[in-house]
């Protein structure tokens, strides 16, 4: 039996994978072998005793199977195997029960229950239910117009006719049983298997979430300590300021000390939102502009008008962005803004580019240009994030820069 098995099915069942395609194949050739074995062995007894009308259906019968396991073998395929070998029993079982009157058909009924559990099984549930309704309109129209004579002629019917009939309705109930325990089984595996898999699923999910949220941890902890290192940094800058005379240098460190700040703010944001990819860029550019202004608010009465349509933005150009706006609100109150002076800063998004705009309502920039390192820093960070630099001066007074990046 194994040796048939692996002679007609072997290597489907080496290619399958779903269990509910190994249990169609089973089915295909179990089916086959059996019936074969059991209309064989109804043939040979049927030629021995001379009872023609059940000789010929059993011989194509076993015909029929020996040529289904020739089907899938050869063809590798169970859906086309299944469809020939349907249309083959649909023939043979109602072209008997049509044309042949010397026999009782009554073993039919189960062959038609067989043939719809065979077609739903091995090719769906469309198939099954035109299986279904086909056999029905059939069997409707045997009942109907050859029952009766069937019944009358069974009165002359050999005794030998009514154990064959007996031994087919044996093969039918058995073939039934066995294909209503192949769907049982088979969705029992294949619920077994749901179960194991969503098991492991949840497994690898649990240990998924775990490592998510350890490498969420260790992230905010490395942003927070950056933060805190950026900000003794920052601390020891101006410890070191406070012990020189000279203005100039004072002024050169008090402008490292906020671009410094501006990469802390950063690192800040990231470690408390959690969000490594984006940042609340409004809030950012808001708490940066707010704090470079308190520390010039000494000199300065500043009052700034912060707009943004942009809550999200790459962390990429969150740190650039930050030490240009520092260059350029440490430019208006050191070069611009006398003491009482106004500051906007809109950011808006349009085709896919921010346009970042800054003004202030100083004295403009007078020509020809002088370039500090201020200046020379802007444009160094414009061009790292492939954008566009429009500077000019306002009718009524003060400065306009306006850039334009590419969102991605």
């Amino acid at each position: 039996m194994n040796k048939l098995k692996l002679f007609f099915i072997g290597e489907l069942l080496e290619n399958s994978v779903s269990p509910y395609e190994k249990a169609r194949i089973d089915v295909n050739f179990i089916f086959s072998i059996f019936s074969f074995v059991a209309f064989t062995f109804v043939f040979i007894i049927a030629l021995t005793i001379c009872a023609l009308p059940v000789t010929i259906p059993a011989g194509f019968s076993a015909l029929f199977c020996l040529i289904h396991l020739f089907i899938l073998k050869y063809t590798r395929n169970v859906r086309v195997a299944s469809i020939i070998f349907s249309i083959l029993i649909f023939s043979i079982l109602f072209g008997n029960m049509f044309f042949n009157t010397h026999t009782l058909h009554f073993g039919g009924f189960l062959w038609v229950i067989v043939l719809v559990l065979f077609v739903t099984f091995n090719i769906g549930r469309t198939a099954g239910i035109i299986a279904s309704f086909t056999s029905l309109v059939f069997t409707t129209l045997f009942s109907i117009t050859k029952l009766p004579e069937n019944i009358e002629n069974a009165v002359n019917f050999k005794p030998i006719i009514f154990y064959m009939l007996g031994f087919e309705f044996l093969i039918g109930l058995s073939i039934i049983f066995y294909l209503i325990n192949v769907f049982i089984v088979t969705n029992k595996k294949v619920t077994n298997e749901l179960k194991k898999s969503n098991e492991n699923l949840e497994n690898q999910n649990r240990i998924v979430i775990k490592q998510y949220d350890e490498k969420i941890i260790m992230l905010k902890e490395i942003h927070h300590r950056v933060k805190n290192n950026l900000q003794v940094i920052n601390s020891m800058l101006r410890l070191q300021s406070d012990k020189i005379d000279d203005v100039n240098s004072k002024i050169v460190f008090s402008d490292a000390q906020n671009r410094i700040l501006a990469m802390s703010f950063v690192h800040q944001r990231m470690y408390q939102s959690g969000n490594f990819l984006d940042v609340q860029f409004d809030k950012y550019i808001k708490e940066l502009s707010e704090d470079i202004i308190k520390q010039h608010s000494v000199k300065h009465q500043i009052e700034s008008v912060i707009t943004s349509s942009i809550n999200n933005i790459d962390v990429q150009k969150m740190v650039p962005i930050g030490l240009i706006l520092n260059e350029l609100i440490s430019n208006s109150l050191k070069h611009g803004i006398s003491s009482v002076g106004k500051i906007t800063i809109d950011l808006a998004e349009e085709n896919e580019k921010l346009i970042f705009t800054y003004s202030d309502n100083g004295i403009g920039i007078k020509e020809p240009l002088k370039e500090g390192f201020g200046m020379e820093l802007i444009k160094l960070l414009t061009e790292q994030l492939d954008g566009k630099l429009k500077i000019s001066n306002q009718p009524d007074g003060g400065v306009l820069f306006q850039f334009v990046f590419m969102m991605n």
